[in-house]
């Protein structure tokens, strides 16, 4: 049985951001964007049914800060 993290539920863990800081984890943030599974929310819409992160800001050198909304499972 699969244990649940305290303190996670309900609301946002640290670990759901990503933020672009050597080649590997950059390497994966343009993956995601992409296959179209990061994305740049749009005002009023709900993101896309394929989008599995958001985009939630940039770093200082213009790559994008990801938040993950959800997992799929292949």
């Amino acid at each position: 049985m699969k244990k649940k993290s305290a303190g996670v539920r309900g609301s946002k863990a640290k670990d759901d951001v990503v933020v672009p800081s050597d080649e590997k984890s950059a390497a994966f943030v343009r993956d995601l964007v992409q296959r179209g599974e990061a994305v740049r929310p749009k005002a009023g819409s709900p993101l896309p049914s394929t989008a599995t992160h958001e985009i939630v800001g940039e770093t200082a050198d213009g790559q994008p800060i990801l938040r993950r909304n959800k997992f799929t499972a292949f």
